[in-house]
């Protein structure tokens, strides 16, 4: 058996994705699109790379 994280990274991407776009209320709709790309940055970040609370690499 495999075993990796791909599945809560998965369902980490979908959350934000229906909350945002079909959801369309609350703080994660009311974000400039910039905002949730930075969030996420730092998030898989830190599930893949095991940094999480840092910021990513490239910025």
């Amino acid at each position: 058996m495999r075993k990796n994280g791909a599945r809560p990274r998965g369902t980490h991407l979908i959350g934000i994705t229906f909350s945002r776009y079909v959801l369309t209320g609350g703080p994660i709709a009311a974000m400039s699109a910039d905002e949730p790309t930075r969030c996420l940055t730092m998030t898989l970040d830190g599930t893949l790379f095991r940094s999480a609370g840092t910021a990513p690499a490239s910025s």
